[in-house]
């Protein structure tokens, strides 16, 4: 058998090249990936399962040196006589991984993936220990860092009261919406029933598994305010990729950043401008914006949920001056829900319905009450609006 040369440093684990400085994103994919992976031990089969792992996690391994060392004595064999392994045998083992430990694919013969289908083949714990090597060295630099990603899922999830089940769907939805391949590997991650599917999610995020299952329930939080979108029934989910439902806008808005909570909000909806207009403005419908003044007031001071008045009338007529007055009179703060974005284009009404959700969300979240105006098109037709309780 030969020996290694070895450094002083060779009793501890052996990173991949250039996985320090890898991307903090592409390391929280391989964590969530291969958290599942551990938590399901019991179900992976390295000979079957470990060539559709490598395309995540290729290069983000972690060697535990027992490990490394059974697999060098396995390559000494294997590639005495070709020409790119010569002189491998001398080398430290940081300085082997350095040269053979790259991931540039399976097929690359001069590094050691090209081989380890035959190691694993013979030795498949030792593929499990590095797998659970490589799960816990991510988990603990992960604990030192933190992403754009997770701040800005925080601080929605202080203006929405998001609970710890959606804040761990939100993210895990956005890493497979940045990487490609973790959404398909999660193909791979099949479950009997929707039960199997929420508590594989809930035990790799240490939440509720009820929580995971009432976040992803038609007609949920999440799905009204537009967070996830396209969920499907109980009975037709077959893998965990099913439950990566985050809608495709959302992962652009938490990759920006933002100055302060405010700005993140006005991604969605924003506060409206104050008028300046007062109540005398409108003397000729008074009455009516007493009456609704006095109800927007009513409605704070008894907490009343679900209070709506419609302004109707034709365009610029003066309905949105008038919400911004009667809401300023109540002591209230207004929320407008735009007709249009900021290029001008037309918004669905899934998205409006989505920014008024989410207004009336963040109202929860705050001592002040809301409420919201629809910011339409004006023109210079002269009718005055008329309010609706």
């Amino acid at each position: 058998m030969v020996k290694h040369s070895r450094s002083a440093g060779e009793g501890r684990a052996v990173l991949s090249p250039g996985l320090s400085e890898a991307p903090v994103l592409d390391r929280m994919c391989s964590h969530f990936v291969l958290a599942l992976t551990m938590s399901q031990a019991g179900r992976f089969n390295p000979r079957r399962d470990w060539n559709s792992l490598l395309s995540l996690t290729g290069r983000h391994l972690v060697w535990p040196p027992a490990v490394l060392r059974r697999l060098r004595d396995f390559l000494d064999h294997r590639c005495r006589n070709n020409d790119q392994w010569r002189g491998q045998e001398a080398l430290s083992d940081a300085a082997f991984i350095e040269r053979h430990g790259a991931w540039r694919g399976p097929y690359e013969e001069g590094t050691l993936f090209f081989y380890l289908d035959e190691y694993v083949k013979d030795a498949p714990k030792d593929l499990l220990l590095v797998l659970g090597a490589t799960a816990e060295w991510l988990e603990r630099s992960l604990k030192k860092e933190s992403t754009l990603v997770e701040k800005n899922i925080d601080a929605l999830a202080g203006l929405l009261q998001l609970n710890a089940a959606e804040r761990a769907l939100l993210l895990y939805g956005t890493l497979a919406r940045y990487q490609r391949d973790l959404r398909g590997l999660l193909v791979e991650f099949k479950v009997s029933n929707a039960q199997e599917a929420y508590a594989a999610i809930a035990r790799v995020a240490g939440v509720n598994e009820a929580d995971v299952a009432e976040a992803l329930r038609a007609g949920s939080r999440l799905e009204r305010i537009g967070m996830v979108e396209n969920l499907i029934s109980e009975h037709n989910i077959t893998d965990l990729a099913d439950l990566m439902k985050v809608s495709e806008q959302l992962p652009p808005v938490l990759m920006r950043e933002y100055q302060g909570p405010s700005d993140l909000m006005a991604v969605f909806t924003r506060p409206a401008a104050r008028s300046e207009l007062t109540a005398g403005d409108f003397h000729y419908v008074g009455d009516d914006c007493r009456m609704m003044t006095a109800l927007l007031k009513n409605a704070v001071a008894r907490k009343e949920p679900g209070v709506n008045i419609l302004l109707y009338g034709p365009p610029g007529t003066g309905k949105t001056e008038l919400a911004k007055v009667a809401a300023q009179a109540a002591g209230l703060e207004l929320y407008e829900v735009e007709y249009a974005d900021r290029d001008g284009n037309s918004l669905s009404g899934r998205d409006r319905y989505r920014s008024l959700q989410i207004s009336r969300c963040s109202s929860r979240a705050a001592p002040a009450w809301r409420c919201c105006s629809t910011r339409w098109k004006t023109s210079s037709r002269p009718s005055p609006p008329m309010p609706r309780s």
